[in-house]
C-alpha cells in the first residue's frame, strides 16, 4: 500500500509540472472572411467547444483564445471541423427516462454556435451539436445559408388510459425522406435503409450519403475508429500470503514466483484523435507457482502450501495520459479484475517430529479448497511511445482471497513490468 501510495503522490506532484498543449496544424476563418493558418489546441471536446486557442506557431507563444463571435470556421488538418451557425435547438430531455415529459417538449433556444461538420456533399452538408443535454444533428440544403434540426423527441404519453408509455417521436426520417424525394432518390431501396437509421451519426451519415451520392465528400471527423486493439507479454511476479490464525500467516518464508504473462484487448477513445483518456478492455493469461513454506519442529522438518496457479484475467481500466503527444504520452490508470483460476498441484504438507512429544511425529498432506474466482484492483503508469509502443509497470492489490476458512486466508499479491504492440 505504501508504494502505491508513492507512486500517486509523485503522479500527482508531476502533474502540473507536466502539463502541456496539444498543438496541431489549423486553419481559421474570422468573421471578417480572413483565412489564417497556425495552430489549434485540440483537446477531447465531448460537446462543441465554445473556444479554442490559436496560435501562429506550435509553440503557442502567441497562443490567443477565440470564441464563436470572432470565427466563423475552424479545422484542425484532417481530424475535426467546425463551422459557425445561429440556429435553433430543441430543448426536450430524451434521458434519464424518468425526466421525459409528459407529452411532447417543443421548447427551442436561439443560440450561435460551432457545428462539427460530419459530411460535406453536392445535396446535404451534415453537423452534430453536443451539450450537456444531448445530442442533435443538422442538415443543410447546400443551397441555404441555415440548417435544420433532425427531430428527435422521446416523451410519455399524455393519454392517462395509457399508462407511462413512451413515445417516441422519429420525426427525422420524415426530414430525410422529403428530401429524398425532392431529389428523385426516394425509391424502395433507400426507404428500406432510412427505417433502420438510428439517430446516431454513423446511421444519419449513412442516409446522408445516399442523398449525396458518388460526389458526397466524406469529412475525416469522426472517420478515425474509436476502437483500436492491443498485444502484449509482460514479467509477472507473484507470491502468496497466509493472514489471519494459521501458523502460515507468521514466519513463514513466501518465494517469489516469476513467469510471462500474455494480453490482449481493446482500447476504446472518446477523441481518437486525441487520445487523452483511455477505457481499457484487457484480458490476459498467466502461471504462477505458489510455494509457503515455514521450518518446524526438528531438524529438516516443515510445513508449507504449494501450487501452480493457471490465471483467466478479466480487467476493464481506465488509463489518463497526463502527459499527451504523438511521440510521448505518459499516463497512469487504475481498473478492477475479475479473475477465474484453475489449481494444480495444490498440496498442504505437514511434515516434522517434535521430540519427546508423545504423536508428535506428522507427516500428512492434504488438497486445500481454493476459490476459483476472485477479485483484485491493478494500478498501473506507463510510456507509450509513437503511439506504438505502450510499456508499463503494473501493481495488483487484491481486494478478495484465493480461499477463505473460518479462521484464515489465503490472498496473492503481484506485480508486472511489460510492452504492448498498439495497433492504433
Amino acid at each position: 500500500m505504501r508504494k502505491i501510495s508513492l507512486s500517486l503522490a509523485f503522479l500527482w506532484i508531476a502533474s502540473p509540472v507536466l502539463a502541456q498543449r496539444n498543438f496541431q496544424k489549423a486553419t481559421i476563418t474570422t468573421s471578417n472572411s480572413e483565412k489564417q493558418s497556425g495552430w489549434i489546441d485540440f483537446k477531447e471536446w465531448d460537446r462543441n467547444p465554445v473556444q479554442f486557442t490559436f496560435a501562429t506557431d506550435q509553440s503557442g507563444k502567441d497562443a490567443k483564445i477565440y470564441t464563436v463571435k470572432e470565427i466563423s470556421d475552424f479545422e484542425i488538418e484532417g481530424m475535426d471541423h467546425f463551422e459557425r451557425f445561429v440556429l435553433n435547438k430543441s430543448m426536450d430531455k430524451i434521458a434519464p427516462i424518468e425526466q421525459l415529459s409528459v407529452g411532447p417538449d417543443n421548447t427551442v433556444a436561439k443560440d450561435t454556435v460551432f457545428l462539427r461538420v460530419l459530411r460535406k456533399g453536392s445535396v446535404l452538408d451534415l453537423y452534430s451539436y453536443q451539450d450537456q443535454l444531448k445530442t442533435r444533428y443538422y442538415i443543410r440544403d447546400v443551397n441555404a445559408r441555415e440548417v435544420q434540426e433532425l427531430i428527435y423527441k422521446k416523451y410519455f404519453s399524455p393519454k392517462v388510459e395509457a399508462g407511462e408509455k413512451v413515445i417516441t417521436d422519429e420525426r427525422y426520417r420524415n426530414q430525410l425522406s422529403n428530401i429524398a424525394a425532392t431529389h428523385n432518390g426516394n425509391n424502395a431501396a433507400f426507404l428500406e435503409k432510412l427505417q433502420r437509421a438510428n439517430y446516431t451519426s454513423p446511421g444519419i451519415a449513412a442516409i446522408v450519403d445516399l442523398l449525396n451520392g458518388a460526389t458526397a465528400k466524406e469529412k475525416k471527423t469522426g472517420q478515425k475508429s474509436n476502437v483500436a486493439f492491443y498485444a502484449g507479454l509482460s514479467l509477472f511476479s507473484s507470491s502468496v500470503k497466509y493472514n489471519g490464525n494459521h501458523e502460515l500467516a507468521s514466519g513463514a518464508e513466501s518465494k517469489v514466483s516469476y513467469m510471462p504473462k500474455v494480453s490482449a484487448g481493446i482500447d476504446l477513445f472518446t477523441n481518437p484523435y486525441v487520445k487523452k483518456v483511455i477505457v481499457r478492455l484487457d484480458a490476459a493469461f498467466s502461471l504462477s507457482k505458489a510455494d509457503l513454506h515455514k521450518p518446524k519442529g526438528d531438524g529438516d522438518g516443515y510445513i508449507g502450501h504449494k501450487f501452480d496457479q493457471y490465471n483467466i484475467a478479466f480487467s476493464p481500466q481506465v488509463i489518463y495520459n497526463f502527459y499527451n503527444t504523438h511521440k510521448l504520452k505518459i499516463n497512469a490508470g487504475v481498473g478492477l479484475t475479475a479473475n477465474y483460476a484453475i489449481y494444480k498441484n495444490n498440496l498442504y504438507e505437514q511434515k516434522y517430529t517434535i521430540a519427546g512429544v508423545i504423536g508428535g511425529h506428522y507427516d500428512q498432506e492434504t488438497e486445500p479448497k481454493m476459490d476459483a474466482l476472485w477479485m483484485s484492483v491493478p494500478v498501473r503508469a506507463g510510456v507509450m511511445l509513437h503511439e506504438r509502443v505502450d510499456i508499463y509497470g503494473q501493481y495488483n492489490i487484491p481486494v478478495s482471497a484465493l480461499a477463505s476458512f473460518v479462521d484464515y486466508s489465503i490472498s496473492s499479491r503481484g506485480w508486472q513490468v511489460g510492452a504492448n504492440i498498439l495497433f492504433w
